[in-house]
């Protein structure tokens, strides 16, 4: 009985979704055992009268275009749909394509001898710019627009950058070996400063210079900071175990939640529950009610869960 083929533009479409290249490709996958019974294993036999030829068949490219683009006008039509990678050419559907743009544009263009390169062809920035700035100068007019993160960098029009400014500083300034990393091209503190000041000699020179809040310190000059002096004081001496709050740092009084003087579980206990009876509190939510309408017995902190362990806290609340 002879078998009864799908249609040649089912069996078409069938090949096209293995993302086979070749005849030899399509012979092996059909030895594999896993061709369907409906498509034939030689479909040009099968399929004479529509039969194009494989490249037709796999959905590939014919080798010769009858009229495609110049090099320039393939350029500008990727700029206007808004390709920038080859990554993003390759996942760009087929049905995109105007007729008779290569797909493979670079065997194109190269049999043709208009091939750049990738660079070239999505506008991107050539290897080797013809007058770079030096690190330094590029470090200079970054930190004048204010950029202080490799994020924020990453989100900068090219159009903003001056002319023969790399768009990937690090790349070309460690071929060059100034590269310092981006917090230095930033203007941001290194992670491990050679010899800080202790958080006492820091307390110190901040009252010297008259600094009376934390909205006047972040509004200080980085020129201003000694050698070695962290810009963020509460991160460095956060790590150092030694960091009190502000309050502390700026001598205002105010002193770190954390950091303040509590009273004893022992004695805290007791007027948890004496509170808790007193007022018919059942959990914890009542109790956050409480704490923040009523002035609580000196040393009692109101968020006990920061202060004393979890476990007793529930303990106390049963």
């Amino acid at each position: 009985m002879k078998k009864k083929f799908r249609s040649f533009k089912d069996a078409r479409k069938f090949a096209q979704t293995l993302k086979i290249q070749n005849q030899n490709d399509w012979r092996i996958y059909a030895k594999s055992g896993k061709l369907p019974d409906y498509i034939p294993r030689d479909p040009p036999s099968v399929y004479k009268n529509e039969w194009k030829g494989w490249s037709d068949f796999f959905g590939n490219e014919l080798r010769y275009l009858k009229n495609p683009p110049t090099i320039e006008e393939y350029k500008k039509w990727l700029q206007k749909i808004g390709v920038k990678s080859e990554n993003e050419l390759r996942t760009l559907p087929k049905s995109k394509f105007p007729k008779d743009y290569p797909k493979g544009p670079e065997g194109h263009y190269k049999r043709q001898g208009t091939w750049k390169g990738w660079s070239d062809f999505f506008g991107n920035e050539p290897r080797f710019l013809k007058n770079p700035p030096t690190y330094e100068k590029y470090k200079k007019w970054i930190q004048s627009m204010g950029i202080k993160s490799e994020n924020k960098f990453k989100k900068l029009a090219s159009s903003k950058f001056p002319k023969n400014y790399p768009k990937d500083p690090a790349g070309h300034y460690k071929r060059q070996g100034t590269w310092k990393g981006w917090s230095d091209f930033f203007g941001n503190e290194s992670q491990h400063l050679e010899n800080p000041p202790s958080i006492e000699e820091y307390k110190k020179w901040i009252h010297t210079i008259g600094i009376k809040s934390q909205t006047e310190f972040r509004k200080l000059p980085r020129s201003k900071f000694p050698k070695d002096y962290p810009k963020d004081p509460s991160n460095h001496y956060g790590k150092q175990g030694t960091w009190k709050g502000w309050g502390n740092i700026l001598g205002t009084g105010n002193i770190a939640f954390q950091n303040r003087e509590y009273l004893p579980w022992k004695e805290a206990k007791p007027l948890y529950k004496k509170i808790k009876i007193e007022n018919n509190l059942k959990n914890s939510k009542d109790w956050e009610k409480y704490a923040k309408t009523h002035r609580l017995p000196n040393g009692l902190p109101p968020d006990p869960n920061r202060i004393y362990t979890e476990e007793r806290v529930r303990k106390m609340m049963k």
